[in-house]
């Protein structure tokens, strides 16, 4: 009878060794993850052109209606630098610049508007080094990292006004093969408005549009080296 008892609770004792550890690994099993980029894959969309830098070895599509450039527009809080917030004396190039929508007409709203895609690197030591560097940077929301078809991004939410004008955006950071490469989402305007609406303004839901359209070339962005 001892000996029987004695393997009851042997075994009773292993059973709630069991079920305890079964517990532990289900605790462990339904503990989300923490993320810290999102990864995406983007296809082309049809009736797209891919623009390709054989130098910056990198590549972009955009829809063919659009005009690329490789000069950039200053207006009151976008200067024409290689990205937002280089540093004094930063010796950056601006490569690209991808126009959604442009409007200049001085008697409605807006006065001007723009929504475009810009690409600037920069080899120069110092600006790689500050590549990821907050100097400049108003917005109070902090950078997030992403990941865009492969390449990891820092992303830093742009925001300044003033002078009844303003700049939003998100800065696209990342250092590939020595260089520091900054793809820029912006939009810049005036947001002075007239006394008396007319039928000619533009609604901002229209122009928020054309910006938010400018997401899906930011996605298209590819090394090609």
């Amino acid at each position: 009878m001892k000996t029987k008892a004695t393997v009851i609770i042997t075994l009773a004792i292993a059973a709630a060794i069991l079920a305890v550890g079964a517990f532990v690994m289900y605790r462990k099993s339904v503990v989300a993850p923490t993320l810290t980029s999102t990864s995406t894959q983007s296809a082309i969309p049809a009736g797209w052109t891919t623009y390709t830098d054989a130098k910056y070895g990198f590549e972009i599509s955009y829809p063919s209606a659009l005009t690329p450039t490789t000069t950039f527009t200053s207006y009151y809080h976008l200067p024409n630098a290689w990205r937002v917030g280089a540093m004094p004396n930063s010796s950056g190039q601006a490569i690209l610049s991808i126009p959604v929508y442009r409007l200049d007409n001085r008697l409605y709203y807006p006065r001007y508007f723009d929504a475009e895609i810009r690409i600037g690197a920069s080899s120069n030591p110092t600006d790689v080094k500050n590549c990821y560097s907050t100097y400049g940077y108003g917005s109070p929301t902090p950078p997030t990292d992403e990941t865009i078809n492969g390449i990891k991004f820092r992303a830093f939410p742009l925001e300044s006004a003033g002078m009844m004008q303003y700049l939003m955006g998100v800065s696209y950071r990342t250092v590939h093969n020595g260089v520091c490469y900054a793809i820029e989402q912006l939009k810049a305007g005036s947001n002075y408005r007239n006394p008396t609406s007319s039928p000619q303004d533009i609604p901002q839901s229209v122009l928020d549009n054309y910006y938010n359209q400018a997401s899906a070339i930011v996605q298209t962005f590819r090394f090609t080296k």
